[in-house]
């Protein structure tokens, strides 16, 4: 085992370990409790997702007992991350991750503690293929740190092969995931066939990736290191000398203006990143980054700002044929009959169709910016709500919530772009004559 808990850890350490009943949380957990001479005192912390029904409460008993025997003080959280996810909007993989790395930091204040996970060389492969894949910038590559302030990692230099021949010799049982083996989640399918494939080229590929990584994580720290003495150098309490920042290199200014987002709470997109870089050089220039927050350069004096976005109002009559959007998206309409639509060319990709039955509208029907009191009422919900609030509660920003068209009639909204119709107006078994909207990317 090449592990040394000695570069992790002082001798009487209290460590808080992230015990999920696998064989790399086992190996982990008897490694720091038994297989050292550190003295180190070991709290365990297991988090049931509640993602796998019977299998989930058989892991968590089977920690239960483990720690029972070994002698482990044990804080388990339960939570329904189903019903998370769909409150915080984030994914299954966001919010386990959350809400365990929440879960350890609570416990390791509380005894002073250092947090142990046991990500390994094969964890750490499959993350910087993952980033690759979806075009991350030199960090992504950097694969998973040893060390993140309280968080350690010393289970970086195994693979799964040496975990599994550590528990073989240490007589450890331990838990499956059968979810593991289920390659419909991204990291699975890279671990079941991306991998195996890359080390028919390289047996060894896993630690030639952690070479890689470190290689990587060298320059980027130096990188780094290069963007926080010019960033000190630029700032001038809330406004930054950009005469300096654009004679710097791009990987440079890049991270600069990193920082500079990561200061007002702005997100780190590489669309903000290259926006922001773009009026840079051209040392003048207003950019709206968030909501009616601004980035402004003027006599190449970098600011935030904060004003009102006003789209300037439209209002227009619907009929056939194509019209653009203010989001830049284009729609056709069309006016036709229950036959037609059967002998529709199909010559379009269909991003959002709705169908508006023609005998249910009253009086005039025009395409408009939203205004203040509009309501629908959609298939989905069972009560009409203000298109303000459904917008807001669907976290559209402002400057896309005035771009947005509703479609009206004399008796009010009867659709809104990119959510759907009013129920007032949905095509039935009664339908005659409807009109068809639909957005098109042609190929």
């Amino acid at each position: 085992m090449r592990v040394c808990l000695s570069e992790y850890f002082n001798k009487n350490d209290t460590v808080v370990v992230g015990l999920s009943g696998g064989a790399d949380s086992v190996t982990l957990t008897h490694l720091m409790k038994f297989n050292n001479d550190l003295e180190l005192k070991v709290i365990a912390c297991h988090i049931n997702h509640n993602l796998r029904g019977e299998e989930s409460l058989r892991d968590m008993e089977f920690v239960k007992s483990l720690c029972k025997e070994w002698d482990i003080p044990l804080f388990i959280k339960d939570v329904d991350i189903k019903a998370l996810c769909k409150k915080d909007n984030l994914s299954e993989e966001e919010c386990g991750r959350k809400v365990r790395y929440d879960f350890f930091n609570k416990t390791a204040d509380k005894f002073c503690a250092k947090i142990a996970t046991a990500h390994t060389l094969s964890d750490n492969a499959e993350t910087v293929l993952f980033n690759l894949a979806r075009g991350s910038a030199l960090k992504g590559l950097c694969g998973i740190p040893k060390q993140r302030e309280n968080i350690v990692r010393p289970l970086l230099s195994l693979t799964r092969s040496d975990i599994e021949a550590y528990c073989k010799k240490h007589n450890l049982s331990y838990v499956t995931d059968s979810t593991n083996e289920k390659t419909d989640y991204t990291r699975n399918y890279i671990r079941h066939n991306i991998i195996p494939e890359l080390k028919r080229i390289n047996p060894a590929f896993e630690t030639a990736v952690l070479r890689t990584t470190q290689s990587i994580s060298s320059d980027d720290e130096y990188l780094s290191y290069l963007a926080g003495e010019c960033y000190k150098k630029i700032k001038s309490k809330n406004t930054f000398d950009c005469n300096t920042l654009k004679n710097e290199h791009k990987s440079v200014r890049n991270r600069v203006i990193r920082l500079i987002l990561s200061e007002f709470g702005f997100e780190l997109s590489h669309k903000n990143i290259e926006s922001v870089d773009k009026i840079i050089i051209d040392g003048v220039g207003k950019i709206n980054i968030k909501d009616n927050m601004f980035i402004e350069i003027k006599d190449n004096i970098l600011a935030v700002s904060e004003g009102k976005i006003k789209e300037e109002y439209f209002e227009f009559p619907l009929k056939d044929g194509r019209f653009l959007s203010k989001t830049g998206k284009t729609y056709n309409v069309q006016t036709l009959d229950t036959n037609q639509i059967k002998t529709v060319h199909k010559v379009y990709k269909k991003l959002f169709d709705i169908s508006l039955d023609c005998g249910k509208i009253c009086g005039s029907i025009v395409v408009r910016q939203r205004k203040s009191g509009d309501k629908i009422k959609l298939k989905d919900n069972m009560y009409t709500k203000k298109v303000k609030k459904l917008l807001c509660e669907n976290e559209i920003p402002l400057q896309e919530r005035q771009k947005l068209f509703v479609i009206a009639d004399d008796a009010g909204v009867i659709a809104l772009e990119g959510f759907g119709i009013d129920v007032r107006v949905k095509c039935d078994e009664n339908t005659t004559c409807f009109i068809r909207v639909s957005e098109i990317c042609e190929d």
